[in-house]
């Protein structure tokens, strides 16, 4: 008997969406995603032989159902529905089944009830004779089952498609007190998550055991989930995931990694050289002391430095980012800004002017997982699974018995790690997501996929979460393909590996949003240089040094007093024009210090024309 059944008719969708099953003590979490293959096949919940079932038909390409569940589960039962074949019409069915643990070890599949109109092989069962309306095979799984996937495609690559089958609900239990893994995790309720929590494995925060690779003893990896969680992660090295809900999430003292995930949250870097990510929603996030890189994400976010030489970077919405003391970089990114530079030598930049690029990874450090490292060039890229983190792998030297990743040509890739092994990159056989956020409206031109024999979904959405385009890829062993994309107006791109492979070769435009709606750009103390971008922006340099790049219509530009002194050469503040084509200068006078002017820039076409104007005042050189 089950404790717990997925029953396709109350599931809150199979397009990446949660359903959260209970048995009345303890909530497992059902992650169903079922990506396009792109050749017109249809999959769907609806009545199939008398029961509702998740139906599969005319998949000419594999097409894929993934299920991922919060909890190691075990005694898993399913029955799958008509599977056989017609030579009249030209279709037959083959279904594959893979169920992977938490490690991403495959388990072992049985099938029952096998008819002579069905053959098995190993973990795939496919129709050899017609049986109108096959009687249902049994399916059991047995292992701590973490992740499963059943794949459905036709039978042989000469008949034009398959015929349709059908996945019956599917009965589990948990597993229950298994052995500390190293992964704190949370419950789908409102966790306080601190050094007194003990997960059901027995993992506890602090708890000196470093059983994670390479892991230091007080290094701890939360996965808070569901809910509105609290989590004092304390010493160590921490990975810090919120998950869906409203969190407060505090890395505590060392090098700390902090994503939000959906909802409105709070998160803290505390001291040490931490990497925030806010995620969805409208967040606060707080470096603390150290050299932090924060990334506000969707949403209206507070971005504060805190101590230290941080890079702060709103992404999408009306962000309030504050730089405080240091030497910072603000970047408003989409949306009308507000930045303060506070205390030390700031660089503010509203809006990015376009950013073409394409990213080739080889910058980067082998075995190195990726948090924020590549914000400063617009956008950020996380794992869809935590577990298994987007890692740094060496083409030309490759690891972890990877011998089918290796390239002459491609350099360093990007895989998701099967084991967090910064030391023996080896990718995830079960594959995974790649989700890639960007910090504006961005084109995406291509992508490299590198062995992706199982096959791959590229998904592109714009800032609503509205789905702008799909394309699916498969390649041969060891092969690399670019793939051709040329979707604009993206703020996330998801590429989902079905089983294992890499990327490569990101070529994309971060734009300049159009019609932003103009930020404001505060200097404060120290020499620093301020950048509104798209959009009609106030700026304002504050005292010493600065320097003002460029203008657009409406700008309204204030270099700083920070002196009453004529000709004080520490508080010379330049206007800097450069780059912008012909333009005038009108309205010019000195203004009552008797050490800047005030007065307006016209901007001219190549007939003279005034386009657009800015004002500016206490500036001493243009």
């Amino acid at each position: 008997m089950s404790d717990y059944t997925l029953d396709w008719a109350s599931v809150a969708g199979i397009d990446g969406e949660t359903t959260t099953l209970s048995n009345g003590s303890s909530d497992v979490a059902v992650v169903i995603d079922t990506p396009s293959n792109g050749t017109g096949a249809v999959t769907e919940v609806t009545e199939f032989n008398g029961v509702q079932a998740l139906t599969s038909e005319h998949a000419d390409q594999p097409n894929v159902a993934s299920l991922s569940f919060s909890a190691p589960i075990t005694d898993v039962t399913f029955n799958l529905l008509d599977i056989d074949r017609s030579n009249a019409d030209g279709w037959g069915d083959t279904v594959t089944i893979i169920a992977r643990d938490a490690d991403g070890n495959e388990l072992p599949v049985t099938f029952s009830n096998v008819t002579d109109a069905q053959s098995v092989d190993g973990n795939s069962i496919t129709g050899v004779a017609e049986l109108f309306e096959a009687p249902p095979v049994g399916v059991t799984i047995s292992g701590a089952v973490k992740t499963l996937q059943i794949i459905h495609v036709k039978s042989e690559t000469n008949l034009p498609a398959s015929g349709i089958i059908g996945i019956s609900e599917i009965g589990f239990n948990l597993v229950v007190n298994e052995d500390p893994d190293g992964y704190v995790d949370g419950t789908n309720d409102d966790d306080l998550i601190d050094h007194r929590f003990e997960d059901i494995d027995g993992d506890e925060i602090d708890d000196a055991d470093a059983l994670l690779p390479r892991a230091q003893p007080n290094d701890d990896v939360v996965l808070a989930g569901a809910g509105n969680d609290t989590v004092y992660a304390a010493d160590g090295s921490d990975d810090v995931f919120g998950g869906e809900g409203n969190d407060l999430l505090r890395g505590g003292a060392g090098k700390d990694y902090v994503s939000g995930g959906a909802g409105d949250d709070a998160l803290y870097g505390d001291d040490g050289a931490d990497s925030l990510v806010g995620g969805v929603g409208d967040d606060t996030l707080d470096g603390g002391l150290g050299r932090d890189v924060l990334s506000g994400g969707l949403g209206n976010d507070s971005l504060i430095g805190g101590g230290g030489f941080d890079i702060l970077t709103g992404g999408f919405g009306a962000d309030d980012l504050q730089g405080n003391d240091g030497d910072d970089t603000l970047i408003g990114g989409a949306g009308g800004d507000t930045l303060r530079g506070g205390d030390g030598n700031d660089t503010l930049v509203g809006g990015r002017t376009d950013i073409s690029q394409v990213i080739d990874f080889n910058g980067l450090e082998i075995g190195e997982i990726l948090t924020t490292q590549l914000a400063h060039q617009g956008f950020t890229v996380s794992s869809g699974n935590p577990k298994t983190p987007v890692m740094v792998f060496d083409s030309a030297q490759p690891t972890g018995g990877d011998t089918d990743l290796a390239s002459d040509t491609l350099g360093k890739v990007l895989i998701l790690s099967e084991d967090r092994d910064k030391n023996d990159p080896d990718d995830n056989a079960a594959g995974g997501s790649f989700i890639f956020d960007f910090d504006g409206p961005s084109t995406v031109h291509s992508l490299t996929l590198f062995d992706v024999e199982s096959g791959a979904t590229v998904s592109l959405f714009d800032d609503q979460g509205v789905l702008l385009s799909v394309q699916t890829i498969s390649t041969d062993d060891g092969e690399a393909i670019t793939l051709d994309i040329d979707q604009s107006g993206a703020a996330q791109m998801v590429v989902t590996l079905h089983g294992s492979g890499a990327i490569d070769n990101l070529s994309l435009t971060v734009d300049n949003a159009e019609g932003d709606l103009g930020d404001k750009l505060m200097g404060g103390a120290g020499d620093d240089v301020l950048t509104g971008g798209a959009g009609a922006d106030t700026i304002d340099g504050g005292d010493d040094r600065d320097v003002i790049v460029g203008g657009t219509a409406g700008d309204v530009v204030t270099g700083g007093t920070g002196s009453s002194t004529a000709n004080d050469a520490d508080d010379i503040d330049i206007l800097d024009l450069r780059g912008l084509g012909p333009f005038r200068v009108v309205q010019h006078s000195l203004d009552a210090d008797e050490n800047s002017t005030s007065g307006r820039v016209e901007f001219l076409d190549t007939d003279g024309t005034v386009t657009h104007s800015l004002a500016y005042a206490e500036i001493e050189q243009i």
